[in-house]
């Protein structure tokens, strides 16, 4: 069994016209991802739907968003 990276996610916020994509949260340990997908996924969470339907799972602690 392959030992995880850890995790980053990305959206892209709805205010943002130019459509870049932002980093949201790093997470080193699967627990913590899904806790952190499970908050957002919240109706009184902030998030609105056109943002969760951009939300991005990496398997990479470190990864770094292309410019």
């Amino acid at each position: 069994m392959e030992s995880s990276k850890g995790f980053t996610i990305t959206f892209i916020p709805w205010e943002d016209m130019e459509s870049k994509e932002r980093v949201v949260g790093r997470f080193k340990t699967e627990k913590e991802k899904d806790t952190f997908l499970n908050e957002i996924n919240h109706s009184d969470s902030g998030w609105i739907e056109e943002e969760l339907s951009t939300i991005c799972v990496i398997n990479d602690y470190n990864y770094i968003l292309s410019q």
